[in-house]
């Protein structure tokens, strides 16, 4: 290319190249884009933007920053009509993506336009945006408040279950049944019947109905409360005009059973335990199925009286006494006396009942409700009384009957409540008035005798016994044999029916004395053989004669020794051993042999012959050693062998005169010889020489 051609093609570029439009580049200092041509142009800058928007997005382009540097810069926001929620006003609501200054007339739902980098959620509708992030508010008013709506929210006009109280409420402001504007999205609907069935399923519907309706008055119905039924109803709105104790609003939170058309189906539906009559008397105060009394002129039980009352407050009525709670109620007052009050006359009762007093007042001195019948006293009296007025209704009266069962006499009354007296003895002391006697003997164990209860303390009375379950009988010998069979039945028999004092009589028998070990005979001492006097018969055995009393209480002591014992003799003449002496002895008097008088020993045995003696119980002596045979008469020529004196000796008694002699030897066992020299010749004396074994 020639110079010339460069030149001009140089010169048709060179306006391009320099322009004077300006460039955008970012300012960091201001946070938004500065704008130059190119001839001013800093040469730090590299990359430029023709646009404000492209150096924005470029350098700014996140949330909040995008928008400040395009209004920075001196750009314009473009509007997107979007709608988004709105933090900046509470309740939260949503607005629209636009500025109210840009439209005219201003736009009071734009809240701005969004930077298009925002992390905001956009709707096309109100609707959309109030039920995306706001589900959990009330949509309605998310909805007024989004469309910037003039006034207050006026609610949705639908019902939902209030918060305070057990009832459907209405979507609005202002008196029942308006319950407050919803700031919540919670359920509603469009009746207060519908909600009352799809949110409080569990209340009576007529309640929830009626109390969630813009006037709040009673159903009209029957309900249970504090012991009676009420009836939900008011002064202003009741079906006609009723007692104002009758009428009362149940609460809702509380009432959830079935409200009733009558006071009876209340009464039979929830207020079973109550007696029928009795609840609809204090329920139905105005008279619509009842008498509007508010008592039942029927009666029941009065337990402080132990009779009947009548439940009314007539004061010319004496049996009238309103009831102030539940109780059983009856058309007359012998049913309600046969019903509950069976231990007490029903006749008795009755008349108590319809004067109004207690039926055991004792202190009555009336005969106007008295029976004559019998009753048990467990009191001071211990007896059975008689139903009559005391002191001037006869003996045995004791007052009213009170709660006793009755008994046509007293025998019967005795028979039934003292059965552990004797009955003689309960009959008399109740139809005396504790006066009486039976003249019936009774046992004193102490003085082991009987006493007859009898006046006075003359002879055997000694009046009414103090254990009155004491068995009594008709005579003393009956007494005695009972129950002192141990004692001297003539004894017992004589002191029971004459007294204490009265001497004791003997019976001729026999019994055991251990202070003498002997069997003495009951009868007065010196009266005869055995007599020692008469026993008083406690805890005595008699026998009709010695020897049994002998064989019974001394069978070791031989027979004769034990009645000779026992009849005074000395001296039985039977013969027993002395072992110690080796020897039998006669049992007679004097110490002449074979006399030795009685023996030491009273369980010896005993024998009729001195020879059987011998034989038997001394059979190891000498028999005439035994007889007591003297040692001169005993001696012979033989010899023995004396071990004491290691020597043969000669059967002769010792100091005879014959130095030869070593006693007479004891025993039938001693083996005897004829001589000095044959005695030594046994082999215990071979190493002996014979004149050292021979004694001499």
């Amino acid at each position: 290319m020639t110079r010339s051609a460069l030149a001009t093609a140089l010169a048709a570029l060179l306006p391009t190249l320099i322009r004077a439009d300006p460039f955008f580049y970012p300012n960091w200092s201001s946070n938004k884009c500065s704008s130059e041509t190119n001839a001013n142009l800093p040469s730090s800058h590299g990359w430029t933007e023709t646009t404000i928007e492209g150096c924005c997005a470029r350098y700014f382009g996140h949330d909040t920053a995008y928008n400040a540097c395009i209004v920075g810069t001196g750009g314009t926001l473009e509007a997107n009509y979007k709608w988004y929620i709105d933090y900046s006003v509470f309740p939260n609501i949503c607005s629209k993506g636009c500025n109210s200054k840009d439209v005219d007339p201003p736009d009071l739902m734009c809240g701005g336009i969004p930077s298009p980098y925002t992390t905001k959620k956009m709707y096309d509708t109100p609707e959309e945006c109030c039920a995306g992030e706001l589900a959990s508010n009330n949509q309605g008013q998310c909805k007024w408040l989004s469309l910037r709506a003039t006034g207050t929210y006026p609610g949705s006009q639908k019902f939902y279950e209030g918060s305070s109280e057990r009832l459907c409420v209405q979507d609005c402001v202002g008196d029942a049944p308006c319950g407050g504007v919803l700031t919540t999205n919670r359920p509603t609907y469009d009746t207060i019947k519908e909600c009352c069935a799809k949110q409080l399923p569990y209340l009576d519907k007529d309640i929830c109905e009626t109390q969630s309706s813009a006037l709040g008055y009673g159903t009209e119905k029957w309900f249970p409360n504090g012991g009676v039924c009420k009836k939900d109803c008011t002064g202003n709105f009741a079906s006609k005009p009723v007692s104002t104790d009758m009428c009362e609003k149940p609460n809702a939170w509380t009432q959830t059973a079935s409200l009733y058309d009558t006071p009876e189906a209340c009464c039979k539906g929830s207020l079973t335990y109550l007696d029928l009559n009795y609840c609809k008397s204090r329920s139905d105060l105005n008279g619509e199925t009842v008498p509007a009394t508010g008592y039942t002129d029927l009666w029941y039980v009065n337990w402080d009286n132990h009779a009947c009352s009548k439940d009314c407050t007539s004061s010319s009525d004496k049996a009238c006494k309103k009831l102030t709670s539940n109780a059983i109620l009856h058309p007359t007052p012998e049913a309600c006396c046969a019903a509950h009050i069976t231990y007490t006359d029903g006749a008795k009762c009755k008349a108590a009942s319809i004067a109004g007093v207690k039926s055991d007042n004792k202190d009555d001195t009336t005969a106007a409700t008295s029976t004559g019948k019998w009753f048990a006293d467990y009191g001071t009296a211990r007896r059975c009384v008689k139903d009559c007025p005391v002191g001037t209704g006869g003996p045995g009266c004791g007052g009213s009957i009170g709660n006793a069962v009755p008994y046509d006499d007293a025998k019967a009354c005795c028979a039934a409540k003292f059965g552990w007296y004797q009955s003689d003895l309960c009959k008399v002391l109740s139809e005396t008035d504790g006066t009486g006697h039976t003249n019936l003997f009774y046992p004193d164990q102490g003085e082991g005798m009987c006493h007859k209860d009898c006046v006075g303390t003359a002879g055997s009375c000694k009046g009414t016994p103090t254990d009155l379950s004491q068995e009594m009988y008709a005579t003393a010998e009956a007494c005695c044999a009972a129950k002192l069979s141990w004692i001297n039945k003539d004894t017992c028999k004589t002191k029971s029916e004459n007294g204490a004092n009265a001497p004791s009589v003997g019976t001729n028998q026999w019994f055991v004395n251990w202070q003498t070990n002997t069997c003495d005979k009951d009868c007065k001492t010196g009266d005869g053989p055995g007599c020692r006097g008469v026993s008083d018969g406690s805890s005595v055995t008699m026998h009709p004669t010695v020897a049994a009393c002998c064989s019974t209480h001394f069978a070791g002591i031989n027979g004769d020794l034990c009645a000779a014992r026992a009849n005074g003799n000395a001296h039985t003449n039977k013969f027993y051993p002395n072992q110690g002496d080796a020897k039998c002895y006669q049992d007679c008097a004097g110490s002449t042999a074979p006399c030795k008088g009685s023996p030491t020993d009273l369980y010896v045995k005993m024998y009729d012959t001195m020879a059987e003696c011998c034989s038997t119980s001394i059979s190891w002596a000498d028999a005439a050693s035994c007889a007591g045979a003297s040692d001169s008469a005993l001696a012979t020529t033989e010899w023995y062998a004396n071990w004491q004196l290691n020597q043969c000796v000669k059967n002769c008694p010792t100091g005879s005169g014959d130095g030869a002699c070593g006693g007479i030897a004891e025993g039938s066992w001693v083996i005897k010889f004829a001589s000095g020299p044959e005695c030594c010749n046994q082999p215990a004396f071979k190493w002996k020489k014979q004149s050292d074994c021979i004694k001499s």
